[in-house]
């Protein structure tokens, strides 16, 4: 592949992760809903090291660092929308 090749795939991956991430954010203001209804906190170590463990179990061994990395900041993003969301509402 050369290199114009290799970056309209990784344009193509880009828009499929862009439509994700906001999927994924999206439900993250549902489970922010739920989470002011039943008073619980924005921030879930627990859940957030469940979903670590699990992406990092499929991930490539030489780029878990970066998974674990990608995965903090989804879920740093997730809780400052969560909390955002809960002070409008």
């Amino acid at each position: 592949m050369d290199m114009k090749e290799i970056r309209e795939k990784i344009d193509i991956i880009d828009s499929e992760l862009t439509r994700l991430f906001c999927e994924r954010m999206n439900l993250a203001g549902e489970v922010a809903q739920e989470k002011k209804r039943l008073n619980l906190s924005v921030l879930n170590e627990e859940r957030e090291k469940e979903v670590l463990e699990r992406v990092l179990e499929i991930a490539d061994a030489e780029i878990k660092i970066y998974v674990k990395g990608l995965y903090e900041n989804i879920f740093s993003l997730s809780r400052q929308y969560q909390e955002a969301l809960n002070k409008k509402n």
